[in-house]
């Protein structure tokens, strides 16, 4: 493979990204991520089904033997799931317990901020195409903008 030309683009933070390419960019989409749209997808009600199914599966994999098959599929449990599986349920004794705690773990990973740090979402060949992207990115990301290289 020929060697391809390197991009580089410094973020407002400091971070320099990277891309190798045969092709030729000219502008990159940037943007921050929507911490606050994304502590509110941890909490929705398809989040918790989520954690609520998560668990039923921890509990299954917990209530039958390693080598045996899950029970409805075709699947042998391992004694990996096994053991996690066994762990969780001594640590968590109901499905609300446990959808509550990984809540709160995500939304601590999360963090208080509104935005994440300025990153590169997309690498463009024109400004035209660098627009045109800019909405698809705008759902979960802040500060979105074309910047020329």
């Amino acid at each position: 493979m020929a060697k391809g030309t390197k991009f580089t683009f410094t973020t407002a933070e400091g971070k320099v990204e990277t891309r190798t390419s045969e092709r030729v960019y000219t502008h990159i989409v940037v943007g921050r991520d929507n911490l606050a749209a994304l502590r509110a997808q941890a909490q929705n009600a398809a989040s918790v089904a989520s954690l609520k199914d998560e668990y039923t599966f921890r509990k299954n994999c917990a209530s039958v033997n390693v080598g045996e098959k899950y029970p409805g599929r075709s699947y042998e449990v391992d004694a990996a799931m096994h053991a996690s599986a066994t762990a969780c349920m001594a640590q968590y004794s109901t499905v609300d317990e446990y959808v509550k705690a990984k809540i709160a773990e995500h939304l601590t990973r999360i963090g208080d901020a509104d935005a994440g740090p300025q990153r590169v979402l997309q690498w463009s060949m024109t400004h035209r195409a660098a627009l045109g992207a800019v909405g698809k990115w705008q759902k979960w990301h802040v500060d979105v903008q074309v910047i020329a290289l």
